[in-house]
């Protein structure tokens, strides 16, 4: 048999090889792991609204309300309060502190006994000043149930307090300026991705003066076929904070180089627009397999000079 021919049904065997591996590992199941949890403490009370998102005006009060409702079946006292919190830059969690808008709050009657089943609707008021400056306005109104009778042995220890959420803007926004005002930090996929699910993270910052609302849509497309479009959860961006959101997708055509095109949905129709790639294939087992490939070329090509060098390293001629 020839030399060329040799190396034909080497190479050939080769490609067999790959394509087998390819498909053996794109075939593969992926099983989720189970979750271990742990106990959460007890939620005694529902509120209605969770969020209360609307705009703040200013020199006059500015009144809400939010229902709360005893879900135990025992009489609960409920101490109500305001805490404010600024929300801080990059990644880190917010803080709650008193701030301008809890100053401005006042709750009507906040201490008071729920019996089991009965609902009750506090009222808020918030009254900013004339000379309030246009931005977003960010508090709290917790509700902390504590008990009228001792807890027996077999109760739970742990009670939590709830809250809901005041999200509000004093000034009007304008989505052409917001648009400037928001940017994709961070849109970024390992460039070589051994198998599916490919995961990915995005950033998003607010330098806006306000909060917004952000709805991400991640276009994938193989280098051929039908792209797929993945919705990702829609999250609010407070003002001078970076919203991080983890990116996994699996069931993607079988490909082995993807684009990435990333939307993200500011409102009214504006969008900001990123772009990215990767690669999903084998790579370690490909390297170890064009590493065996050269080894046999080598073998075929150069087998006297290898044995030549063979003999004098080991026989000194």
């Amino acid at each position: 048999m020839s030399k060329l021919n040799k190396a034909f049904i080497v190479i050939f065997s080769f490609l067999l090889i790959i394509n087998a591996s390819i498909h053996t590992v794109s075939a593969q199941t992926i099983t989720k792991k189970g979750v271990q949890t742990t106990p959460t403490s007890l939620q005694f009370i529902s509120l209605t609204p969770a969020i209360i998102e609307q705009q703040l005006l200013k020199s006059i009060v500015n009144n809400y309300e939010v229902k709360v409702k005893n879900i135990a079946n025992f009489p609960l006292g409920i101490r109500v309060s305001a805490e404010g919190f600024d929300p801080s830059d990059q990644l880190s969690e917010v803080s709650f502190v008193k701030n301008t808008l809890s100053s401005w709050t006042k709750i009507e009657n906040p201490t008071f006994i729920l019996e089991p089943g009965d609902e009750k609707t506090i009222s808020v008021t918030i009254s900013p000043p004339k000379n309030a400056l246009d931005k977003g306005y960010y508090e709290v109104i917790f509700f902390t149930p504590f008990m009228t009778r001792p807890l027996d042995a077999h109760s739970p220890k742990i009670v939590s307090k709830i809250g809901s959420l005041f999200l509000l803007t004093i000034g009007e926004q304008n989505k052409n300026d917001l648009e400037k005002k928001v940017s994709i930090t961070n849109f970024s996929f390992k460039k070589l991705i051994e198998k599916q699910p490919v995961t990915g993270t995005l950033d998003v910052k607010n330098d806006y003066f306000t909060h917004f609302k952000a709805k991400p849509f991640v276009e994938i497309a193989p280098l051929f076929g039908k792209a797929t479009t993945f919705e990702l959860e829609e999250k609010r961006v407070l003002p001078g904070k970076i919203r991080r959101w983890s990116m996994s997708f699996s069931n993607l055509p079988k490909s082995f180089f993807y684009t990435a095109t990333l939307k993200l949905s500011l409102g009214e129709g504006k969008y900001l627009v990123e772009h990215n790639f990767f690669f999903v294939a084998p790579f370690k087992l490909l390297f170890v397999l064009g590493l065996t490939l050269i080894i046999i070329l080598l073998l075929i090509f150069r087998r006297k000079q290898i044995t030549r060098a063979l003999r004098i390293l080991f026989k000194g001629k």
